[in-house]
């Protein structure tokens, strides 16, 4: 996860607004901080050039006023020596307040009413308060607010809009006031996230899985590499586990599942994660299938005796050795929980093999759990989370092109079976293909190194107002593709937003809907250093 919680300083959220601070800031507080930030962003993004060219045109026009303010002065001036004004001065003060009216004040009055309902007023930011206080339905990200857009660019980039004859080339789009998904009528309930380090993408995640268990009463499942949500399930009573302690998974448990299916899926596995050759793994399904027929089911301890009895085994039993902590006795109150409550898992005491395995195991138990309970799969059930997700998705050195990540299987069909995957990630590279293209809805931060910023660029057909925004997004600002926003609103063009972050009263309220489990210290056998201790070598 990029965001650190507790990192010596004050972590500060969307709008500027630290999360250490959340007890302290009420919504009004927050909104009008969304207010200021966004006040600040859309002159300098949006409209700067505008702005300038008409500064520019207003001091023209102020500098021909004086000129021919100077001209009628000294013409009349010139006029007084020949024929007698009596009221000179006054006709010369007269003149100097029409040039104030007409070459000053009227231009300002122009472009201040121009760009008035550009930026957020103050009876704007009453109504957008309003609207925030009375969001009935969907899930609040933030604010949303005007930008411009390049039309060739869009019209250009859409089959749909291709045809369209517009007169400008460049317009004002979207509409300032709260952006809320209307995350149920979605295409699907994937979500890609990414950005650079440090520029929000966890605050994001966090607040729409919130709102999203507040408004839809989904549960979520965190999945936390790094150990850094642990403040956060504390404010919304969450359950924590942690893996290598009071969390294992059984590999070797058939779960409903065949026991050939089984084995070929822990050879996959291992391929995938502990870095076992596709012969190596071999050798553990046959092992495992071993125990199978004789009706048991083998602990990673049987598996490792069972293969060292063959000194060419040295290196697998190594490599299961290195998976030990994640593998054992499952707790039973995770599992009843998964759907009636929200968890994180917290990998932080983990290697790195045993990180990526127990990901992969997690996601194919639920992938399993959904498959076996179909007739409850009528609505959204469960949103996962998966913070550094290129270590859940990423390829092992072994496995063919074709070879298609978990997750992206799990993504094709989650709408079907009631479960959405938030994916979060800094480069873009490291999500799989298919869950970037299947995604319905994709947050993008700040990014401002070159490159990548050229690649995001390409895969999604910004413009370059939109690659300016992103290169410039302050903390909490993203640009979001919403595919059902532009389906259900015949929407063509992208929206920038503001993430408001989770509001005190938002931790209450879901911190009374949960009821917390101290989980219990999981006890299992320590693996032997290698064969030679258990004697087995033949």
């Amino acid at each position: 996860m990029d965001d650190d919680f507790d990192s010596g300083g004050p972590i500060i959220g969307a709008g500027g607004i630290s999360l250490k601070q959340t007890k302290e800031v009420s919504l009004d507080d927050a909104v009008q901080e969304l207010h200021n930030n966004v006040k600040e962003k859309v002159l300098p993004w949006s409209m700067s050039k505008d702005f300038g060219f008409h500064l520019v045109l207003i001091f023209i026009w102020a500098f021909i006023g004086l000129f021919l303010l100077f001209s009628a002065n000294s013409f009349l001036g010139f006029l007084n020596l020949f024929i007698a004004m009596p009221h000179f001065y006054i006709m010369i003060l007269a003149l100097f307040i029409l040039y104030l009216i007409i070459g000053i004040i009227l231009p300002v009055l122009i472009l201040r009413s121009y760009y008035y309902s550009k930026f957020p007023n103050s009876s704007m930011i009453k109504e957008v308060n309003k609207e925030l206080q009375n969001i009935k339905e969907g899930v609040l990200l933030g604010i949303a607010y005007k930008h411009k857009i390049d039309v060739p660019h869009y019209l250009e980039n859409n089959q749909t809009y291709k045809s369209m004859q517009m007169t400008k080339t460049v317009v004002d789009v979207g509409d300032y006031g709260p952006y809320v998904i209307d995350y149920l009528k979605e295409p699907n309930y994937n979500i890609l996230n990414i950005g650079s380090s440090g520029f929000g993408k966890s605050v994001t995640s966090m607040s729409f899985a919130v709102r999203a268990s507040l408004v839809y009463g989904i549960k979520f499942l965190i999945i936390d590499y790094n150990g850094e949500y642990e403040k956060f399930a504390d404010k919304c009573n969450l359950t924590v586990w942690h893996a290598g302690k009071d969390f294992k998974i059984n590999l070797f448990k058939l779960n409903g599942v065949d026991p050939e299916t089984r084995a070929s899926f822990i050879s996959d596995s291992l391929v995938a994660t502990a870095k076992l050759t596709p012969l190596q793994a071999t050798k553990v399904k046959s092992a495992v299938m071993r125990y199978y027929k004789m009706k048991k089911i083998p602990r990673l301890l049987d598996v490792f005796i069972d293969l060292s009895r063959d000194s060419k085994n040295e290196l697998i039993c190594q490599r299961l050795r290195a998976i030990q902590r994640v593998i054992g006795k499952e707790p039973k109150e995770f599992w009843d929980s998964l759907l009636s409550g929200n968890n994180i898992v917290n990998l932080s005491g983990l290697n790195e093999t045993e990180k990526e395995l127990a990901v992969h195991m997690i996601l194919e138990r639920i992938y399993e759990l959904f498959n076996r309970e179909q007739e409850l799969n009528n609505k959204l059930r469960l949103l996962v989370i998966i913070d550094e997700a290129w270590r859940a998705t990423h390829k092992s050195r072994y496995e063919e092109d074709e070879y298609e990540p978990l997750v992206s299987k799990i993504a094709r069909q989650g709408r079907k079976y009631g479960f959405g995957i938030m994916l979060t990630t800094q480069q873009l590279d490291d999500a799989p293909g298919p869950f970037i293209n299947s995604s319905a809805i994709k947050l993008i931060h700040n990014y401002q190194d070159s490159d990548t910023l050229n690649s995001i660029s390409k895969l999604f057909k910004l413009s370059t107002f939109e690659s300016t925004y992103i290169e410039n997004a302050g903390i909490g600002e993203l640009l979001i593709i919403d595919k059902g926003k532009k389906i259900a609103k015949s929407q063509w063009w992208n929206d920038y937003v503001k993430v408001l972050p989770i509001r005190d009263d938002e931790f209450a309220k879901l911190a009374a809907l949960n009821q917390r489990y101290n989980p219990k210290v999981i006890e299992e056998p320590s693996m032997p250093i290698d064969a030679y201790e258990l004697g087995t070598y033949k």
